[in-house]
């Protein structure tokens, strides 16, 4: 008799365990944005910042403000839908869909490789007061009234400096990486994190072609639970599957009352 009664506590204990991991599984999402062409804006001196990612080989500090706009981004996850900038201006007004403006100094770098390739470490000055962006998609943090803000970033991104473009071709071949900067989706209340990675590639073409540029990168978001982007109505399964699963256990614990009083 006491072998049967352990089975079913055994039994209740394993369904019990099995709603509560179905109603408490919380999810999160990363969303990744790429471009394979950027611009810039000019910043004081014209001769600095000429290309849309400018870096020094020698690592010394650029305490000019520089800025990197992403153009053509496009996202990996439909439901998030295109991204939207506020606020910002490029080298013909203001920013449109798909595009994003990043300004940064390359201050207080120092070198962490000779090279070449020269690796730098370099303060993050980047702020959204340029303005900011949502996602026009149909997800719980997507929408105008979700435009993101930074609420915090880490001390030092990455800088490389790969060397001078070969031939007469002006500018530089660089890459660069930032630190985490935490964010805030306005009104949906919903936090995660953005990174972002910027190259320029400049080199010659094979005559008689021109000298090209490339340039692009990513734009990495991580959004903290409780959902993912969902287009859908969410499901009252897991309620209903909680409800059941209580009512059926209250049966049990009376059949074990029963069993045990007739021991």
């Amino acid at each position: 008799m006491r072998h049967s009664i352990r089975k079913v506590i055994i039994g209740v204990v394993g369904l019990s365990t099995l709603v509560l991991t179905s109603t408490s599984a919380a999810g999160a999402l990363t969303l990744i944005y790429s471009s394979t062409r950027a611009t810039y804006v000019l910043v004081g001196d014209p001769t600095l910042n000429t290309h849309p990612l400018q870096l020094t080989a020698t690592g010394n500090p650029i305490v000019n403000a520089l800025n990197f706009i992403y153009q053509d981004l496009v996202g990996d996850n439909p439901i998030a839908g295109p991204w939207m900038p506020i606020n910002q201006t490029g080298p013909t007004g203001s920013l449109i869909m798909g595009e994003q403006r990043f300004d940064y100094k390359f201050g207080q770098a120092t070198s962490i490789n000779p090279g070449p390739p020269q690796d730098n470490q370099w303060n993050n000055n980047l702020t959204l007061d340029l303005g900011s962006f949502f996602l026009d998609g149909t997800c719980t943090f997507c929408g105008p009234t979700n435009a993101v803000s930074i609420t915090s970033a880490g001390p030092t991104g990455q800088a490389q400096y790969i060397g001078e473009a070969p031939g007469p071709t002006f500018g530089s071949q660089n890459k660069l990486f930032s630190s985490i900067y935490n964010i805030l989706f306005a009104a949906s209340g919903h936090t995660g994190t953005l990174q972002y990675e910027a190259y320029t590639n400049i080199t010659d073409g094979v005559p008689p072609d021109q000298p090209s540029e490339l340039s692009g990168g990513r734009i990495i978001i991580n959004i903290n639970g409780p959902t993912p982007p969902t287009d859908t109505v969410p499901s009252p399964m897991p309620l209903f599957g909680a409800c059941a699963a209580f009512s059926y256990s209250r049966r049990l614990r009376r059949r074990i009352s029963q069993m045990a009083r007739h021991q």
